[in-house]
């Protein structure tokens, strides 16, 4: 009766992309130091350090792009988008007992996850919330089988969140919503 889209890609050279996409995450300032005016903050009450909400992070969004170009590409036909543009970038990392709490997106489109430095035998994807339950009044919820290397699609609406990570080894991710056209 319903389906929710989720597009999944294993991005191609990604020795290549992954260590270009860590190159622009290094530019971003973990100690405060104000170095490139970006800066990772913790997030509201969660526990992740993210740099989302810095109007200047989008200055490395044409950089994520042309990274990108070729899954972001897929993307628009698989998905059936006449027009679609990359709205904000950012990047999160998440050490240990860090977390992000229940959130969407709002109605921007769709939202991307790329899995950047990414272990699945000590870290757990992202995982989704059903908009509706199941009959016997559950919560649904989804969380797709991904590695490093790999970057998701799905409408910014859908609720998502992402558990304690567990491991000593940093989880790393790139984010950015997509606007589309909807005439």
């Amino acid at each position: 009766m319903f389906s929710i889209p989720l597009y999944q890609y294993k991005i191609d050279n990604w020795q290549e992309k992954k260590q270009k996409l860590l190159e622009i995450c290094s530019t971003i300032d973990f100690k405060n130091q104000d170095i490139a005016n970006i800066k990772f903050t913790n997030f509201r009450a969660d526990n992740v350090y993210t740099d989302y909400g810095n109007k200047k992070n989008n200055i490395y969004r044409d950089k994520v792009e042309k990274i990108l170009k070729n899954e972001l590409y897929n993307f628009q036909r698989d998905a059936k988008l006449n027009e679609m543009r990359v709205g904000e970038v950012w990047f999160q990392q998440y050490y240990k007992t860090q977390f992000h709490s229940p959130h969407n997106h709002g109605a921007c489109g769709y939202s991307s996850i790329t899995y950047i430095k990414f272990n699945k035998d000590k870290h757990v994807p992202t995982i989704f919330l059903a908009p509706f339950n199941d009959p016997k009044g559950d919560v649904i919820q989804f969380s797709p089988k991904v590695d490093e290397g790999e970057i998701i699609f799905f409408p910014s609406l859908i609720t998502h969140y992402v558990q304690p990570n567990k491991s000593n080894d940093i989880r790393i991710i790139l984010s950015f919503n997509i606007n589309i056209d909807n005439s």
